[in-house]
């Protein structure tokens, strides 16, 4: 049948034409932040009933198999979590920065301090000097200008998004003075993560005994016991007890 071949965003797609627009649009609205008075308002419910409206709404049938086909359409494959840790533990800040050389000229200027009695540079009378006179420029005295290459990091969102990359970010934050801050996911967190998936990492919990405490040797020993024991009274001639089989 044609319905059987239809893709998860064409039965979800065909689920919202069975709604009214407006509660189509309450289900778009609602899968975007499972914010039920949210999703109301934007959908052009009355704020003083957005509520109550969405409530009423979400509770019907056809609208809860709407939602549930959107949930399962935006929900994550195991490949797609693989994709998105492994991306997130290889991720780092070169990814977002642009490396630029740039010229800049350095001037530097001295100031004729005279010395004191103490031959000590008697720095307040060249001030009260400088302050009579008229029209002091700081770079009236300059003793050398070189100009020098340097290297600077900016923050580049442009080619980082061209690049696939903006998904990376965790936190975006823009000041007042127009200072862009970006802070990633954790990729520490990430390759930990990974490492448990693979079976690189072992949790402890999975190796100790009741409430967390040390495992019994004993125990285990019984526990062993009690298992081949159970198989030699099924008939199991292979549970193997380390003797000789035949008589």
């Amino acid at each position: 049948m044609a319905g059987d071949q239809a893709t998860p965003q064409e039965q979800y797609e065909a689920a919202l034409a069975e709604l009214p627009p407006k509660q189509a649009r309450l289900v778009r609205e609602y899968l975007a932040d499972l914010h039920q008075r949210n999703a109301a308002i934007r959908a052009g419910y009355s704020e003083k009933t957005a509520d109550v409206q969405a409530s009423q709404i979400l509770r019907k049938l056809k609208v809860q198999q709407a939602v549930s086909l959107g949930l399962q359409l935006a929900a994550m494959g195991a490949p797609e979590v693989l994709a998105r840790l492994s991306a997130e533990a290889a991720a780092d800040m070169s990814d977002f920065l642009r490396v630029d050389e740039e010229e800049i000229t350095l001037t530097w200027s001295v100031l004729s301090v005279p010395t004191g009695e103490d031959g000590e540079a008697d720095v307040g009378s060249a001030v009260m000097r400088l302050a009579r006179e008229e029209n002091v420029q700081p770079t009236e005295r300059i003793l050398h200008t070189v100009t020098v290459k340097r290297a600077t990091a900016r923050l580049d969102l442009l080619e980082a998004g061209r690049r696939g990359k903006l998904g990376l970010i965790k936190e975006y934050t823009l000041d007042d003075k127009g200072n862009t801050k970006i802070k990633l996911h954790d990729a520490h967190a990430a390759r930990v993560e990974l490492a448990k998936i693979h079976g690189l990492i072992i949790d402890r919990k999975e190796l100790s005994g009741p409430n967390g405490g040390p495992i019994e040797i004993d125990d285990a020993r019984d526990t062993l016991a009690d298992k081949l024991t159970r198989r030699l009274e099924s008939g199991d001639s292979d549970a193997g007890t380390g003797g000789d089989s035949g008589a």
